[in-house]
């Protein structure tokens, strides 16, 4: 019987590396973003009351039951930032799960210039439309994120959301890796890969050496007031992670 499989955290912070990682073990089928069209708008009406639990399970029951029981493999993964708000009714399906982070400086800088979410238009259209209905915005991912604080700006409301997404896993699940461990370190490495059931060997440190799913390939550290602004609204949850010290610079491979 295949088991199901769960990677989750807030975007931009490795899954689709770990989905990469474990592509080629024979005993899991992985995917990146399984199915992924309408989970995150499901998602987002889900943590915002508009969706049931039962309903919500039902559809996420339809999804991936369904995979794993015409899988041929041992376990079937999604490893996929749009299962973040329905971590507790995944739990429902007994599975394996993987809470990923990153470093939130890293997370909201390559949000904010390589996927530009969380901009003025398409968060309105959504706050508007939770307040007071109409018509309901389309599928696409740009409408359906959580709506955060009307005083922010975007690089404020990416900053919102890293924490949110981040602490709603946290409430689930304690069994966390940090990417940037899984970059360095053999042990925590292995820990990942025998939880999944799968030996370690040295190719899966070197894959790990390569950065995935890079729409643009430069890193863009965060400005003073970004710091400032950063700090105030995740501050907290950074120290709690253990991120400390200056922030890192990602060297891509041309």
């Amino acid at each position: 019987m295949t088991e199901l499989a769960f990677v989750v955290g807030s975007g931009r912070c490795g899954t689709n590396m770990i989905t990469k990682l474990l592509a080629g073990v024979d005993h899991i089928e992985a995917h990146h973003e399984y199915v992924r069209d309408y989970h995150q708008k499901v998602g987002t009406q889900y943590h915002a009351g508009l969706r049931s639990k039962d309903w919500t399970k039902d559809y996420y029951s339809h999804v991936y039951e369904s995979a794993a029981h015409y899988s041929d493999a041992k376990i079937f993964l999604d490893s996929s930032n749009k299962l973040t708000w329905v971590v507790d009714v995944l739990k429902d399906f007994d599975p394996r799960l993987i809470h990923l982070v990153r470093d939130g400086r890293k997370v909201v800088s390559s949000f904010l210039h390589k996927l530009n979410i969380y901009d003025d238009r398409h968060t309105e259209i959504t706050r508007k439309w939770m307040s007071y209905g109409g018509i309901i915005p389309p599928p696409n991912e740009e409408y359906w994120w959580p709506v955060p604080p009307a005083k922010y700006n975007q690089f404020q409301r990416i900053c919102w959301y890293w924490v949110k997404s981040n602490r709603h896993i946290m409430k689930h699940t304690d069994n966390r890796f940090k990417l940037e461990d899984l970059t360095t370190s053999r042990d925590e490495l292995t820990r990942l890969l025998n939880y999944l059931d799968v030996e370690y060997n040295e190719s899966f440190m070197s894959a790990m050496q390569k950065p995935k799913h890079v729409y643009v390939p430069v890193d863009f550290p965060l400005s003073g007031v970004q710091n400032e602004q950063f700090s105030e609204i995740a501050g907290d949850l950074m120290n709690e992670l253990e991120y400390s010290g200056e922030e890192y610079r990602v060297k891509y491979q041309m």
